[in-house]
C-alpha cells in the first residue's frame, strides 16, 4: 500500500488521474480471484523510534469504529449463505437530495473503514474527499477483523466460531454487499471509486459490475488479479500461521505466527529501493551510538542489529 507521503503526494495530481469510467463489454466480465482475508489484530511496533520516524506510514488507529448493516442472508458468489451477515462502515459528510454526491473508497486487507485515520489528510473541507461536497463512504470487507462478519464471529446455524469453516469470499462478494448498503442509504450514483491493493481490486470490480453508477475510478497499486508471485508470499504467511504450536486448527491464538506471517507482508510492501531509502544498512541507535557501524560491531564478537528490523518487529 502506498506510504501517507506517496499519498499526499498522489493527491496533488489527482485531478488529472480522474478519468471517465469507459463501458466494460461482456467479454471483460472475468470472475475475480477468490481471497482468503487474514485476519488480524496484530500491530508492529517499531524496535526504535529513529524507524518509525523513518516510515510514518501507521494506519493509525485499528478498531471497528462505526455503523452496521446486517443481511438477514447474504449469498456469496459460491452460492453459501451467510445468516446475520454484518458489514461495519463509515460515512463522511451529507448525501444530497438526489443521492448522486458519494464518493466510495474501499481498504487495503487489513484496513478498515477508518478514511479519517489511515488518509486523514485527503478527508475534510477542500480536500480530494471534500466532505463539503461529497457523502464519503468506506464498508469493511467481508472476511476482515473491523466489524465485519469474518473467522472470529459465531455462527448462528452452530453457535460456535466460525474459524477454519468460514466459507470463501471474492472481491466481488464484498462489492455487491457494499452495493446493497449504499441502495439503503439512498445513493444513486457515485462521483468517483478510488482503492490501493485489495482496495484497488475492488474499485475495479465495482467498475466491472457496476460501471454505470460512477463516474470515475482511481486504482492504485493492484492489478486485476494476484500473480504468482503475490500467491506464493501469501501461501508463506499461512504456513507461518499454521506452524505455530498454538494454532490447533484455527481454535487456539497463534500470536507467534500471526506475526511472523504480517513480517512477511510487511517486507512484501516496498521495493528494494524504497528499502535502501529508508533504512540502507544503519544500525540501531543503541548500536549505532556503540559501535558506528556493521563492521565494526562485527569485529567487537557482536552480530550486527539493524534499523529496519524494527520496522519489521
Amino acid at each position: 500500500p502506498p506510504s501517507q507521503a506517496e499519498t499526499m503526494a498522489t493527491s496533488n495530481t489527482l485531478g488529472t488521474m480522474l478519468r471517465s469510467l469507459p463501458r466494460f463489454s461482456s467479454r471483460l466480465r472475468r470472475r475475480a480471484d477468490m481471497f482468503m482475508p487474514l485476519s488480524s489484530n496484530f500491530r508492529t511496533r517499531p524496535f526504535s523510534s529513529e524507524a518509525a520516524d523513518a516510515t510514518e506510514d501507521e494506519y493509525g488507529k485499528m478498531d471497528s469504529d462505526g455503523k452496521s448493516y446486517i443481511f438477514d442472508e447474504f449469498t456469496l458468489e459460491s452460492g453459501t449463505v451467510l445468516k446475520q451477515a454484518e458489514i461495519r462502515y463509515k460515512t463522511f459528510g451529507e448525501l444530497n437530495e438526489k443521492g448522486d454526491n458519494c464518493v466510495l473508497v474501499f481498504h487495503a486487507l487489513t484496513g478498515n473503514a477508518a478514511v479519517d485515520e489511515w488518509w486523514a489528510p485527503l478527508l475534510g473541507e477542500g480536500k480530494l474527499f471534500d466532505t463539503s461536497k461529497y457523502m464519503v463512504f468506506c464498508a469493511n470487507i467481508l472476511g476482515s477483523c473491523y466489524g465485519s462478519t469474518g473467522p472470529n464471529d459465531i455462527n448462528p446455524g452452530t453457535q460456535e466460531r466460525y474459524g477454519m469453516e468460514f466459507p470463501p469470499v471474492t472481491v466481488r462478494d464484498s462489492v455487491r454487499s457494499q452495493k446493497a448498503i449504499l441502495d439503503s442509504l439512498g445513493v444513486n450514483h457515485i462521483r468517483f471509486a478510488m482503492g490501493g491493493s485489495l482496495g484497488g481490486m475492488l474499485t475495479l470490480e465495482w467498475g466491472l459490475e457496476y460501471g454505470d453508477t460512477v463516474d470515475s475510478l482511481v486504482v492504485m497499486a493492484c492489478g486485476a488479479r494476484e500473480t504468482a508471485w503475490q500467491i506464493a508470499i501469501n501461501e508463506t504467511q499461512r504456513q507461518a500461521i499454521f506452524r505455530d504450536p498454538n494454532w490447533e486448527d484455527g481454535k487456539g491464538k497463534a500470536y507467534g505466527g500471526l506475526g511472523l506471517a504480517r513480517q512477511i507482508a510487511m517486507v512484501s510492501y516496498r521495493s528494494h529501493a524504497a528499502y535502501n531509502k529508508k533504512f540502507g544498512r544503519k544500525l540501531t541507535k543503541e548500536m549505532e551510538a556503540e559501535y558506528g557501524d556493521a563492521d565494526s560491531a562485527i569485529l567487537n564478537g557482536k552480530v550486527p542489529h539493524y534499523n529496519v528490523e524494527g520496522y519489521l518487529a
